[in-house]
């Protein structure tokens, strides 16, 4: 069994690098590959020499019986309605587990489509994806199915093979709907091995194996990291508390306590590192209940733009954050003056390097100016790129030379304590343009900048 696993997690991982020198095995599935050549080492080899393995036939065998849908009320088979008691306590077992699987559908299918946004380099429709997904698990009850959700396993897989739209999510449960109904004979000669070779690959891949050292990084002082030689990298201690406390209480409980877990120390740590730089309860409201504004403006040459974020950037609004830019129409030079200059926790600064990262991939320079040092301390923190080279994560095109300019005015930040207080540098000579077409002079920049202009290509 554990030679099958292995066998199929290699053709899983490098068959698809044959694709790139020949390109009719472009076209053929590395799973099908796998699982074919699993199927071959269970029945020419080891059946053959007395032995066996499990296989879906053992497990949960397919049958005629359940290969056509139909209504649970017809299926006698499987379904004894007279154990079924719809007393007081059977009506509040029933709404709590449905309650309980409404939050963690919503909550594992938001985060399918978070990673898939990343994986495509797109954004997804989350209120139609979860539309979609409750017509679904009302008419799979209806045909006697479990209650789903959007499957991250399967969803990776597809996208691993070249999935790049929808089509290909339709393709996939066609194809699944003609596997089942037609031949599911088939399927049950498919050796577990086979699919749990599958799944560990997968599982590889979805893993962000740099967090392991970030965590570990966060609770070891910087001159034993040093003399451990440790990697520098590391971010703040609150959010490896929001990591741990959502991961303990999803192994022994359930997701939607680990995640609603999360969610409340997010708006704690929020809330106490806002008070802590000076913040107003306003200026908290205002971050809780108002989106994030950005005002735009272009040079009058038309070769510089400049947007002026207002608003706290932390986890609830980092992803508007990033859909606020014009990347493919803004020209080649992009400042973006951070009028609060602080970045709260782990999102923002991914959200931050995820809008430099855009303008990295179209050739275009960009500038993040009025950042706290504090907050520019976290960045370097928080960077990977001096200290990993399998699994790369950096945030290098945030990173770049950091300039001092002389003496200037001060950078309204009124609703800021002292100590994140920016100092601003002289206003730039161009003359902007608004999209009103109202001339005005840009808002004065913050002393220190951190620059970053492309000069290599970045691999996807």
């Amino acid at each position: 069994m554990a030679v099958i696993t292995v066998v199929v997690m290699i053709i899983k991982e490098f068959f698809p690098l044959l694709g790139r020198r020949w390109s009719t095995f472009r076209f053929i599935p590395s799973p099908l590959v796998g699982i074919l050549v699993a199927i071959f080492i269970e029945y020419v080899i080891v059946r053959p020499s007395g032995s066996r393995t499990p296989t879906i036939a053992d497990v949960g065998p397919f049958i005629k019986e359940t290969a056509f849908p139909k209504p649970f009320w017809m299926q006698t088979l499987f379904y004894d309605e007279s154990k079924l008691i719809l007393d007081e306590q059977g009506w509040g077992k029933i709404f709590y587990q449905g309650i309980l699987l409404f939050f963690i559908g919503t909550i594992e299918t938001l985060m399918v489509i978070e990673i898939m946004n990343g994986f495509t380099a797109t954004v997804g429709n989350n209120n139609q994806h979860i539309s979609v997904l409750g017509l679904a698990n009302v008419l799979s009850g209806t045909l006697g199915g479990a209650g789903g959700d959007a499957m991250i396993g399967m969803t990776i897989l597809n996208g691993m093979n070249g999935a790049e739209g929808r089509v290909s999510s339709v393709s996939c449960g066609l194809g699944i709907m003609i596997l089942i109904m037609a031949a599911y004979p088939m399927l049950n000669y498919i050796p577990v091995a086979a699919i749990g070779g599958i799944m560990f690959i997968v599982c590889i891949h979805i893993f962000k194996w740099y967090s392991i050292d970030m965590l570990i990084c966060a609770f070891v002082p910087a001159k034993l990291r040093v003399r451990l030689h440790l990697p520098s990298r590391k971010v703040n201690r609150g959010d490896v508390l929001i990591i741990c406390s959502v991961v303990v209480l999803t192994y022994f409980y359930n997701q939607f306590y680990g995640v609603l877990t999360g969610v409340g120390l997010n708006y704690i740590i929020f809330i106490m590192q806002v008070q802590t730089t000076g913040g107003t309860w306003a200026y908290i409201w205002q971050g809780l209940n108002k989106p994030i504004e950005v005002d735009r403006s272009v040079n009058e040459s038309g070769n510089h733009v400049q947007y002026v974020v207002r608003g706290p950037l932390f986890f609830k609004s980092f992803r508007q954050f990033v859909r606020l830019f014009d990347y493919d129409n803004d020209p080649a030079d992009v400042t973006i003056i951070m009028e609060d200059g602080i970045l709260y926790d782990y999102s923002s600064l991914d959200g931050l390097n995820k809008v430099c990262k855009e303008y990295k991939n179209l050739a275009k320079s960009v500038k993040i100016m009025n950042l706290t040092e504090k907050s520019k301390r976290e960045i370097r923190k928080a960077d990977g790129s001096r200290n990993y080279g399998c699994f790369p994560f950096t945030f290098q095109w945030m990173l770049g030379a950091i300039e001092i300019a002389p003496e200037a005015e001060d950078v309204d930040q009124s609703h800021m304590g002292e100590s994140s207080k920016c100092t601003a540098a002289p206003p730039l000579t161009d003359n902007f343009v608004s999209q009103s077409e109202i001339e005005k002079t840009p808002a004065a920049f913050a002393v220190d900048e951190i620059s970053y202009t492309p000069n290599l290509p970045i691999r996807n």
